[in-house]
């Protein structure tokens, strides 16, 4: 990974790759970090539904339109691969309870929504869910599972969620970003395993260690619901729009994004709106008159910080994805100013 951004573009870093956190944490003059870094934020992977290991253990596998699909929490590794894209298919999921949470004609959403199922019917003797598939596509191993509207039987925090907590803890980290809270409950959960983990870590270099900010992920119907309570709890928010567009119908995540914001500022309590602000940067080298508005009015309307993700992750242009989110925050904040002055 690359971290020779330019020094006035960055002021946090989140989910540093493996080899580099010592750097990133230690401050130390001779590595080739921005010396104008100011936060780590440590982002957890939180309790969520993915795909597992394909029929014939299979990279990929296609599915077609009006196709039957039977979810199942069984292994499919051993099962002979689908001949053709009408299957029969049975995919592996690797929530216990879907039988017992998903209804009759209710939804189930793969790999960010790209593929739409309808639940037609459940067995609980065999623990399969079967489907039939709204639209055709590719679907591979590991990839997220949604299912809109149901209140989910999952714990606050994983065990490798408990890892990377007590990692930020022994490193000094200075948030973590609790992923898929859903109630106020869920907050707790995290700020106690933290206090735990300060507690039992003890001084460092003889000062009292300081326990993480938590910043609450909020990315479905539930967590939606529950935002007052939960803000109550959290130290900040992040609007995580992603899984969100996903849980709740895309139609109304600018108007969540929007009372999110406004009930944060009231409150003084920092708000992160995240998830495809530069999407397109991903693969182009400027971004689109939509994602400028998008970023743009998020700062306008009061976010305190705008992140980037699979742009700076994942994407053929990192350092202009960062150069152009400062350029329209630069822009936005100067508007702000502006009409401050005026006011």
């Amino acid at each position: 990974s690359d971290y020779s951004y330019p020094e006035s573009c960055m002021s946090l870093v989140r989910n540093a790759p493996h080899g580099r956190h010592a750097e990133l944490f230690s401050g130390s003059k001779g590595s080739n970090l921005p010396n104008n870094l100011r936060a780590i934020l440590v982002d957890t992977k939180g309790p969520e539904i993915r795909t597992g290991v394909l029929q014939g253990n299979a990279d990929m596998c296609e599915f077609s339109m009006g196709a039957a699909v039977d979810i199942t929490t069984e292994d499919v590794s051993l099962d002979a691969a689908p001949e053709s894209p009408d299957g029969p298919h049975r995919l592996n999921v690797d929530y216990q309870s879907i039988v017992q949470t998903v209804e009759i004609g209710g939804k189930i959403l793969l790999d960010d929504g790209l593929i739409e199922l309808e639940v037609i019917s459940k067995d609980f003797d065999t623990h399969t869910v079967s489907c039939i598939a709204l639209n055709g596509g590719p679907i591979k191993k590991n990839k997220g599972v949604n299912l809109p509207g149901v209140l989910l039987d999952l714990p606050a925090l994983t065990d490798k969620d408990k890892r990377d907590l007590k990692w930020a803890c022994e490193v000094g980290a200075d948030y973590v970003a609790a992923s898929f809270i859903r109630t106020p409950m869920n907050v707790r959960s995290v700020v106690a395993y933290l206090d735990r983990c300060i507690a039992e870590l003890g001084e460092c270099s003889g000062k009292t260690r300081i326990r993480p900010l938590v910043i609450s992920k909020i990315e479905s119907k539930e967590g939606v619901d529950n935002f007052k309570s939960i803000l109550h709890e959290s130290d900040g928010i992040m609007v995580a729009r992603g899984d969100l567009g996903v849980e709740i119908p895309y139609k109304k995540v600018f108007a969540a994004q929007k009372d999110m914001v406004s009930a944060c500022n009231a409150c003084g309590k920092p708000v992160i709106v995240a998830t495809q602000m530069l999407d397109s940067m991903m693969r182009n080298p400027r971004p689109t008159r939509a994602e400028v508005t998008d970023v743009g009015t998020a700062v306008l309307d009061g976010a305190d910080a705008v992140m980037l993700s699979g742009e700076t992750a994942a994407g053929k242009y990192p350092i202009e994805s960062l150069k152009a989110m400062k350029s329209i925050v630069v822009e936005a904040d100067y508007i702000f100013d502006a009409k401050v002055n005026r006011e």
